[in-house]
């Protein structure tokens, strides 16, 4: 079964979700915000529905189109537009929009993170902590910018950081994101006032040797990330989309250079926060791997394995020398050949399994995100998008 939706902002399908009864909420090309679901005829004939849950266009510009959604903790929905315009509304109610506009020339891009009483989100050019007023207006409580190289990086969707905020810590108290200099820093910071815990390169890579763990492991040429970091307790876990050739349609504006090898590349940083305030924490490298993931990573904590789609070795680390090797990394040649679905131990950072799955373009991971379903005390199932289907992947 399906239905049409009008189109609108590429991420506002991208950043939808399943809502208590089983529908996918997201944001049309109308500014409506939609749930649909489904259910099956008594002939057996499976049929789609749409019930609209609210009618954005109140509190988002024509021409503007939603990029971020995701549910509150107290029945409204977020949402963040491409524009620079962050906003609430309670599903049912459509004169509940309420919307704050973040200065002129800010995009929004990635996704917003939520939490009680309010949301982190980042634009082009700054990342906001903002909390919400008893009638659901956004307010800022604070204002980190950060350092933006000069043009979008091949490997991002657009110019500036690529990283949805993560929220760690206790009580949620940290937050995490990259920027976006040419050589870029994770950067963690205090929840309650934007205060800095700590900052230190997102990646050990070959342009700063000094940059990497006790295991000596460099990834080879500039790296950045257009992925949410994932975290488990005081730890954080940054994947390289550096030189990922997304498709035309997705990015927002040139690259420079215009393409690059892709040499992926996971590392974990260790955080540890110290005091109230003040920039008294310490971040420390604890590993890097050499996986070309290319899809986003999910870690499942039962086990402390990192799952993703990837490709198989680069040019480079098959040997085939400085001038052939990056060829073979580069722009649509990353696209054809095998993909496998690996896991890697988040203590370790060695890879623990590998099985083929597919081969590119067929099954072109795209940088997207699968879903780890938990069935008890059976292993669980890996329910993973590609270019051209949807992949279940689990014990034979």
């Amino acid at each position: 079964a399906e239905v049409q939706l009008a189109k609108g902002a590429l991420l506002g399908g991208v950043y939808g979700y399943l809502d208590e009864r089983d529908r996918v909420v997201v944001a049309d090309g109308n500014r409506r915000l939609l749930a649909v679901g489904h259910h099956r005829d008594p002939d057996g004939t499976w049929r789609m529905s749409v019930d609209v849950l609210a009618d954005l266009s109140a509190g988002v510009p024509a021409g503007d189109a939603v990029t971020g959604l995701i549910p509150a903790f107290d029945g409204r929905v977020w949402f963040a537009t491409s524009g620079g315009v962050v906003g609430t509304v309670r599903p049912g109610d459509d004169d509940t929009v309420r919307t704050l506009a973040l200065p002129a020339g800010e995009r929004i891009t990635n996704g917003l993170t939520v939490r009680p009483g309010g949301a982190s989100v980042i634009t082009t050019r700054a990342l906001y902590e903002i909390d919400l007023e008893p009638d659901g207006t956004p307010v800022v409580r604070w204002r980190h910018g950060y350092e933006v190289g000069p043009a979008r990086k091949p490997g991002l969707l657009a110019h500036g950081s690529g990283t949805t905020p993560t929220y760690f810590g206790p009580g949620d108290s940290l937050v995490a994101i990259t920027d976006d200099a040419e050589h870029p820093d994770l950067i963690v910071l205090r929840r309650a006032d934007g205060s800095q815990v700590c900052r230190m390169p997102a990646f050990a890579t070959s342009l700063a040797p000094d940059s990497a763990a006790p295991d000596g492991v460099l990834i080879e040429g500039p790296a950045a990330t257009e992925n949410s970091i994932i975290a488990v307790s005081g730890a954080l876990v940054l994947v390289n989309t550096y030189g990922y050739e997304y498709p035309p349609f997705a990015v927002d504006g040139p690259a420079v250079p215009a393409s690059a090898p892709y040499t992926g590349g996971m590392t974990r940083i260790d955080v540890r926060a110290d005091g109230a305030g003040g920039a008294d924490g310490t971040c420390s490298r604890a590993w890097t791997s050499l996986s070309r993931t290319a899809s986003l990573p999910k870690l499942t904590t039962g086990d402390g394995q990192i799952h993703a789609l990837a490709y198989g070795p680069s040019g480079v680390q098959r040997g085939l020398g400085p001038e052939l090797g990056p060829l073979l990394d580069q722009g649509l040649a990353q696209k054809f050949g095998p993909v496998d679905v690996t896991s890697t131990d988040v203590e370790t950072g060695r890879e623990v399994a590998r099985s083929f799955v597919g081969v590119a373009p067929l099954d072109e991971p795209m940088e997207l995100t699968g879903t780890v379903v938990s069935r008890g005390d059976a292993p669980g199932v890996m329910w993973q998008p590609t270019l051209t289907r949807m992949l279940r992947i689990g014990p034979a």
